[in-house]
């Protein structure tokens, strides 16, 4: 994934947090989904549907996949998961479907190659929907337990935005020795988001 790939992914999750109106963690992905039109459904609850295309072999394989039907989508995950597993495994289906990785037209399964260019896109859009660095910086995070039980994601999926979260603040070091500014809120997105969140961050303010 280069990085005009990578920024693609980041900007529409910042916008999505900023079209949804939200303004306080953890980001409810299933609102997004309900407002967006998108089916979510356990593989318990979908068996039929999911017989009917035979589909069983997925259930078996994945924590979760999309079919698109002439337009329609359905995300199906794993009810054994966790709830912190489910909501970035939906979160990054959800990514797929909105940087157009799944087709408008006839029956398609989402099905990428792992450690694909799209993987990649899908799980930056899932991270940075979930977890906005920007607010768990300006929060005061200090640990991987604090930013899953704020974010509601596992502590494995924590722990990668929490290496992004020191890589970003070791930057700005260099930034404001180089530079003379932070690189943070360079983007007019992220500084709209760290707006919203304002009352949020004073609130839980570490």
């Amino acid at each position: 994934m280069d990085y005009g790939e990578y920024k693609v992914s980041r900007d529409l999750a910042w916008k999505i947090i900023l079209d949804m109106g939200f303004t306080e963690l953890p980001i409810k992905v299933s609102a997004i989904c309900q407002k967006l039109g998108i089916e979510v459904r356990s593989y318990n609850k979908a068996k039929l549907l999911i017989e009917k295309y035979h589909l069983e072999y997925k259930t078996r394989k994945t924590d979760g996949f999309t079919l698109g039907i002439n337009g329609r989508c359905i995300i199906f995950y794993n009810d054994s998961c966790s709830k912190q597993r489910n909501r970035f495994t939906i979160a990054h289906e959800l990514g797929h479907i909105l940087l157009g990785h799944v087709p408008q037209k006839g029956i398609y399964l989402a099905t990428f190659s792992k450690g694909s260019s799209l993987e990649q896109q899908a799980n930056v859009f899932a991270s940075r929907l979930l977890a906005p660095v920007c607010v768990l910086k300006e929060v005061g995070i200090i640990s991987v337990k604090q930013i899953a039980e704020l974010c509601g994601i596992s502590e494995t999926a924590a722990q990668y935005r929490f290496n992004r979260l020191n890589k970003l603040n070791e930057r700005e070091q260099h930034f404001l020795r180089e530079r003379g500014q932070s690189c943070y809120e360079l983007s007019s997105l992220e500084r709209e988001v760290l707006i919203r969140f304002q009352p949020y961050i004073k609130e839980h303010k570490l």
